[in-house]
């Protein structure tokens, strides 16, 4: 067997390992022996027993070297011996805190993505995203004690800032490392960082109570160091949700999503502006169809005058042969005849028959007569003249 430490290799060896109960110091015991207790003979055996690493010059079933290299190691030799493992034993420890301190960091398997519920959801400062619902769910860490002690963080990065934030989370203080003012200003980190909300506003119990989307870069330019700023634009963006304790100490996060590239205004003065983008092509078209517009309007104002004269005609040469008969002082109706070619006014002969048995021609108003006026002239009370005018 051998004995790896970092990238570094030991030479091959046989083992002899006994009733090992998995002492994770051995490797390093080996070291301490290899250099602290060097054995003039030959050996090919190394004995491991119970959690300490016994020196076993061991030949051929030969113990006596073994027994007189025991015999050798003093009381001094020991203590050295033991206080060299234990101060081994504290580094060792040490170095594995700072692992799992590094290495604490749970990544969770989501990617933002944008929203596409909106018709633009990417502008020239601004990106709609949809929130992380359900993506920190099961994360049992112990600086969350509870949903409402972290709080969900958003990554927003330049593409070539990806590495500088990643190189940078273990930070205590990563979270104000890049103040937004100067965030994305030449020679800084390209990156800021802003509070989404509480860890349980997010869980999927939540979905649906509260709007389904963030909207990076909404309170437009702000000077607090981590406001939700707008973007620089035209620039390509990724983003990552982060979980925060309330230590400002890095939990768990998200895959970035990337190549998010912000629009870019036009110069007014590069748009075409009249016929001069237009083709030749387009311009003839575009004067044959108004042309042609302006002859059928025509067509319809000439239409629609003659159409009125011609009703007009016909109103009054209807009235003319609808004129009613007369029969003396009575008056008789008439009518067309429709079954006709040419309709001309009809009088019912039938009618005009029983008018005639039952009324005469003649004229039935009274005729003049003399009117007599007579006056009572009276020159005396006893005297009474009466005379006929």
């Amino acid at each position: 067997q051998a004995i790896r430490v970092g990238k570094h290799t030991s030479s091959t060896l046989t083992l002899n390992t006994g009733a090992l109960q998995g002492c994770v110091l051995s490797p390093l015991l080996y070291l301490l022996y290899t250099y602290n207790c060097v054995a003039s003979s030959k050996s090919t055996t190394i004995k491991f027993a119970d959690d300490t690493v016994v020196v076993g010059l061991i030949s051929n079933k030969d113990e006596t070297t073994y027994l007189q290299e025991f015999k050798n190691l003093d009381k001094n030799t020991v203590s050295l011996l033991l206080d060299a493992t234990m101060k081994a034993y504290q580094v060792v420890c040490l170095i594995c805190m700072i692992i799992l301190h590094v290495f604490a960091i749970v990544p969770v398997n989501f990617t933002p993505t944008l929203l596409s519920d909106v018709t633009a959801p990417v502008t020239t400062n601004t990106v709609y995203l949809k929130k992380p619902f359900c993506s920190f769910d099961n994360i049992t860490d112990p600086l969350c004690g509870t949903p409402s002690t972290c709080n969900i963080w958003l990554v927003s990065a330049i593409d070539s800032a990806m590495n500088t934030f990643d190189s940078s989370k273990t930070n205590p203080s990563f979270i104000s490392l890049s103040p937004y003012p100067t965030a994305f200003n030449p020679g800084q980190n390209n990156y800021s960082i802003t509070k989404v909300g509480l860890q349980n506003s997010f869980l999927c119990s939540a979905a649906g109570t509260t709007p389904s989307y963030f909207l990076v870069g909404a309170e437009g330019t702000c000077n607090t160091a981590n406001c939700n700023g707008v973007l620089p634009q035209g620039s390509t963006m990724s983003f990552k949700y982060l979980l925060v304790s309330a230590d400002n100490v890095l939990v768990a996060e998200t895959n970035w999503l990337t190549n998010i590239t912000l629009k870019t205004l036009k110069d007014p003065d590069s748009v075409g502006s009249g016929y001069a983008g237009r083709s030749a092509a387009m311009v003839v078209i575009t004067s044959i169809l108004c042309a042609a517009a302006a002859l059928i309007l025509l067509l319809l104002l000439i239409a629609l005058i003659l159409s009125c004269c011609i009703s007009k005609k016909k109103t009054q040469s209807y009235e003319a042969r609808r004129q009613t008969s007369f029969m003396g002082s009575l008056r008789i109706p008439s009518y067309d005849v429709h079954n006709l070619k040419n309709p001309s006014p009809y009088d019912n002969p039938a009618y005009e028959q029983d008018l005639k048995k039952r009324y005469t021609k003649t004229s039935t108003l009274p005729q003049k007569t003399p009117t007599v006026i007579t006056t009572v002239q009276s020159n005396s009370p006893d005297t009474i003249n009466m005379q006929k005018m």
